[in-house]
């Protein structure tokens, strides 16, 4: 019996400890705050300006993102995503403005301006220590981790989409000085007005037209601002009755120009033959061969 209360005391004495050192430890930080929100779903606009360069700006449309400013166009829905990750980026510490010297953190010339919807955030200096991202939102100094898509993009040409066919729009012709490439209902053909007697098989025709349809850039750039030797035209008519000139020009990639979106796509070159020429398709798995879907690609080095 007595052996059964001394037990029994032994344990009341252990829970009270475990209970007195639960009571002591402290409470779990919570999560640090974010930019702005935790999800980017309710975001219609992001965008951003560059002081003394352009504005850039998309909106939400049906079948995704697109551009609005400084051109419309399909934008790439992965680099949008890559601009939207700032509205979660983790405060670190939040200072009142009126207490620090702004032209110390870089905000006498911010590097650029983020806009979600209608709030605007100047985008200051790193700091050397922390290797953390002044930012200007309201009246607030806030210390946040350096979203890395929010500071690689200094013009357009990287949101544009790399699908040379835009999304949701149906190709029906492709027009070169010696032939054309038209759709009817049982496929692709070609009519040939260069004056060479071989016919092009259907096979080829069919390869040409789904080549055209799927085509992607690598990467988007900047236009050349002046004509070069060599450069090529193409005219994409589609079922809406819209005609698109492209001019193209043959090198270490297709280089395709596109004045309306002002940007040139850079196509893997083993598609040159195919979609300039009508010449046989590049073999599955041959150097710089496109497999991946449209707007999904390899990005350029960011800089534009």
């Amino acid at each position: 019996m007595r052996r059964h209360i001394i037990n029994l005391v032994l344990l009341f004495l252990i829970g009270a400890v475990a209970a007195l050192v639960w009571m002591r430890q402290e409470p779990p930080a919570p999560p640090p705050e974010p930019l702005l929100a935790e999800s980017t779903e309710s975001i219609q606009r992001v965008g951003f300006r560059i002081p003394g360069g352009e504005t850039v700006m998309a909106a939400r449309s049906g079948d995704g993102w697109r551009l609005t400013e400084p051109v419309s166009a399909p934008a790439d829905n992965g680099v949008i995503n890559s601009l939207l990750a700032a509205v979660r980026a983790p405060i670190a510490d939040r200072i009142p403005a009126q207490e620090v010297d702004l032209t110390q953190m870089g905000f006498d010339q911010p590097e650029r301006y983020m806009q979600f919807d209608d709030v605007e955030i100047a985008f200051g200096a790193i700091n050397p220590v922390t290797k953390k991202r002044y930012v200007l939102m309201d009246d607030s100094v806030l210390l946040i981790r350096d979203p890395a898509g929010a500071s690689s993009y200094h013009s357009h040409v990287k949101l544009v989409h790399k699908a040379i066919v835009p999304p949701g729009r149906r190709l029906v012709r492709v027009e070169r000085p010696g032939w054309t490439l038209h759709r009817d209902e049982e496929g692709w053909r070609v009519e040939r007005r260069d004056g060479v007697a071989e016919p092009v098989s259907t096979e080829r025709a069919e390869a040409a037209g789904e080549a055209w349809t799927e085509a992607r850039a690598m990467w988007t750039a900047e236009p050349s601002r002046d004509p070069e030797v060599g450069e090529e035209k193409v005219v994409l008519h589609f079922a809406d009755g819209e005609a698109v000139e492209l001019v193209a020009l043959r090198g270490q990639q297709l280089l395709l120009q596109r004045t309306d979106f002002a940007v040139q796509y850079h196509v893997a070159r083993n598609l040159t033959g195919l979609l300039l020429d009508l010449e046989a398709p590049p073999e599955a798995g041959a150097e710089g061969a496109q497999a991946t879907p449209p707007g999904e690609g390899i990005m350029a080095p960011a800089g534009n």
